[in-house]
């Protein structure tokens, strides 16, 4: 989830890429994506399905890691989409 580049659209498709890399991708197969990753670090996406929104959320900093991930899609085990 780095960038070594704050080129704009060297950013979205380093995004594009590591959406693939990352497994996020796999996770939501047939969900259209708009992704993007941040100068030096840090990644973003929204994606929508029908009526089902995803959005994830990770910033890899050395003194303080955040990711997080939203949707209002129900799931019968959670714990199954959180782990992968």
């Amino acid at each position: 989830f780095y960038c070594d580049s704050s080129d704009k659209n060297e950013m979205r498709e380093r995004g594009k890429r590591c959406t693939k890399a990352s497994g996020i991708a796999d996770l939501l197969e047939g969900v259209a994506v708009d992704e993007s990753m941040f100068y030096p670090c840090g990644y973003s996406m929204n994606g929508v399905k029908d009526r089902d929104y995803f959005t994830i959320h990770v910033t890899p900093q050395p003194e303080c890691s955040y990711a997080s991930f939203e949707t209002n899609r129900r799931y019968e085990n959670y714990d199954v989409v959180i782990s992968k």
